[in-house]
């Protein structure tokens, strides 16, 4: 049966289909989705952002930035000069586990991830206990707890991807109309880098970390970044992670006030609110 929400959710998809690109459709569609998106993290994780902006305490970003920063904080504690126990290479571990890609754990120790997942589990345990540890969940332990390892949380590809499997999959709109929807792709991954710029996310020791949207990348592809800050050295050590990737490139879809900047590879770049103007370019927050 339809509902009147469905049917509001349906013509703002119609309007999209038909080349319109209106902000509030995307953010109703993304509310309205919510509760129907529980396997499509993507999706979910920008219905959040939009519905709770300010600090994300919980979702796909937040948990993927906050292994990114442990995996940070134990690969650089020596560089910090500062010691390293094995507790350190237990949550180093725990968090690059999740981390790394079923290719890398191939590469690095010729085993499927559920394998090295088993192996890992039972090293850390030996660990713990100061028990002997076998050489193949040796090898796990200090493949997964000793290195530094990134990934961004998700793509542009994997956003748009599911919203459309989404909205065909709830009767919002058609298969035949897939093609068509493919037009609004830029549209909808500028929207989710406007949703996500200027929000923060709650780390595992309780600090804030923000997020902000540029192009500090080889192929200056737009992209949301963690802030990762430390503190021991005198001067804060700053590491800018990508947990969001695209691949619109700045000089197409941006306005020349946000490409004057020479250096953008500064964490601070794009420090203020940034939208999406008629022409379908980010562009800065004006009155």
């Amino acid at each position: 049966m339809t509902t009147l929400a469905d049917e509001d959710l349906r013509m703002r998809v119609r309007r999209l289909l038909q080349g319109g690109r209106r902000t509030d459709d995307l953010d109703r569609l993304y509310l309205g989705l919510r509760d129907r998106a529980r396997r499509c993290p993507a999706v979910l994780e920008i219905g959040d952002f939009i519905a709770h902006r300010d600090r994300r305490e919980k979702g796909l970003i937040t948990q993927v930035g906050r292994d990114v920063f442990t995996s940070f904080d134990v690969w650089s504690l020596t560089l910090r000069r500062l010691d390293v126990g094995p507790n350190d290479f237990i949550r180093a571990a725990e968090a690059n586990l999740r981390l790394a890609s079923d290719a890398q754990i191939r590469a690095g120790l010729g085993s499927s991830r559920q394998m090295a997942a088993a192996r890992l589990k039972r090293a850390i345990v030996k660990v713990r206990e100061k028990k002997e540890v076998a050489e193949s969940e040796w090898a796990a332990f200090s493949f997964f707890g000793n290195r530094f390892v990134w990934r961004p949380a998700f793509s542009g590809d994997q956003l748009h991807r599911e919203l459309t499997e989404l909205l065909v999959q709830h009767d919002l709109m058609g298969t035949d109309d897939v093609e068509q929807f493919a037009a609004a792709r830029a549209f909808l991954i500028l929207h989710a880098i406007t949703a996500m710029h200027g929000s923060s996310i709650l780390l595992d020791n309780g600090s804030h970390a923000r997020l902000f949207a540029g192009f500090a990348n080889r192929d200056r592809w737009l992209e949301v970044k963690v802030d990762l800050v430390f503190h021991e050295l005198g001067k804060p050590l700053m590491a800018p992670i990508c947990l969001f990737l695209s691949d619109l490139r700045a000089e197409v879809y941006c306005t020349p006030e946000l490409l004057e900047d020479p250096t953008p590879i500064l964490v601070d770049h794009w420090s203020t609110p940034i939208e999406i103007d008629s022409s379908g370019r980010l562009t800065i927050l004006s009155c």
